[in-house]
């Protein structure tokens, strides 16, 4: 607050008077739009995006956004519950991102992130201590745990997501540097039926024990060559039986038995080439999934661990046509199977450096 000098005096009084009085201020003008229209603003800002999949980020956009929604949610008490709304929809901390004690940048060395961890706990702390009130404001997560008190930081993470009775997206990145956990599972002992999205890393699947209502699952970054492996998968069949969406992961011939009975719900699919050049063998356990509408097909080039896959090899046209009417044949099976669903069916074809071409399946 101002100091009450002769300058201002005059003016404090009679706002406090007009505060007295019960009158509204701010009736006119940018404070006085519907709420419908900040969030159309709001829109036009990029967010961090859930999941990166293979787009790159544009760290500087992203800061802007936020700075702005701080800055707006400062400016005068009309704003303030408007736009703190929106500037606490995310709880992030990504590389690069910029705080109060200055930019993130990763560092190599074990245990030298202490400003990640400190970032991820300050913003929890303020939508479960300090202002508990905007804990339902709190739509997605976003953020990169690193190694530095590994298990402080995750008992505390764990804890404060079940305080947020909205959360449905969640995007987690465990970097721990070799590091093992004290607790291999913190989240076991929690549940979030709210969390309908989530993107992990090979990691972070920890968390998905704790997600029994889980619609997508899926890995968060797609564009490096990455080893996405199997327990993924299993913790998946094994937690998420509400399941209907799969992203890219590596699944072998034998992951795929019972995968329509332990996956009833699965409407969408991601393949890879490793995978759809093993042969026809796994189709009929997918030709089971009733409710398949989308079937991606990758040929980005992928390499896991020491196994290789379009590294080798690259994707000829000749591959891809064949895949594409194998997948149109499975959906188009079951669009004769269930008459009475007349919903759009279509194979996706994912590339590296074009726009995907998409393959709609005539279910007439």
């Amino acid at each position: 607050m101002a100091p009450r000098t002769r300058s201002n005096r005059i003016e404090m009084l009679a706002r406090e008077k007009l505060l007295a009085s019960g009158q509204i201020f701010n009736t006119t003008g940018f404070a006085a739009l519907p709420d419908e229209l900040y969030l159309e603003i709001i829109s036009h800002f990029p967010a961090y995006p859930i999941p990166c999949g293979n787009q790159s980020v544009n760290i500087q956009a992203v800061r802007d956004r936020h700075l702005t929604l701080f800055a707006l949610s400062q400016t005068c008490r009309s704003l303030r519950p408007a736009f703190l709304r929106y500037l606490w929809q995310r709880i992030e901390v990504y590389d690069g991102m910029e705080t109060g004690k200055g930019q993130l940048h990763r560092n190599y060395r074990r245990g030298a992130n202490k400003r990640y961890a400190e970032e991820l706990v300050r913003q929890l702390e303020v939508v479960t201590v300090r202002e508990p009130s905007l804990a339902r404001h709190v739509n997605f997560m976003n953020v990169l745990v690193t190694d530095y008190s590994i298990d402080t930081v995750l008992v505390e993470l764990a804890r404060c997501m079940a305080l947020f009775p909205n959360l449905h997206t969640l995007q987690v990145n465990f970097r721990l540097g070799g590091m093992r956990l004290s607790n291999p599972n913190p989240f076991k002992d929690y549940q979030y039926p709210t969390i309908k999205r989530a993107y992990v890393c090979p990691i972070s699947t920890i968390v998905l024990s704790a997600c029994p209502g889980v619609r997508i699952v899926s890995p968060m970054t797609w564009h490096e060559s990455s080893w996405w492996s199997r327990s993924i998968f299993t913790t998946a069949l094994r937690y998420c039986p509400a399941l209907e969406v799969l992203g890219p992961f590596l699944f072998e011939k034998p992951s795929y038995l019972g995968i329509s009975k332990k996956l009833p719900e699965l409407r969408e699919i991601y393949l890879l080439p490793l995978l759809l050049r093993s042969g026809p063998e796994f189709v009929s356990d997918i030709s089971e999934l009733h409710h398949l509408r989308i079937i991606n097909i990758l040929t980005h080039p992928y390499q896991h661990g020491y196994t290789y896959d379009t590294l080798a090899v690259s994707v000829t046209l000749q591959e891809v046509r064949q895949w594409v009417q194998w997948a149109k044949g499975i959906l188009s099976r079951r669009a004769q199977d269930a008459e009475d669903d007349q919903a759009p069916r279509k194979v996706v074809v994912h590339y590296e450096k074009k726009a995907p071409d998409t393959h709609l399946v005539d279910v007439h």
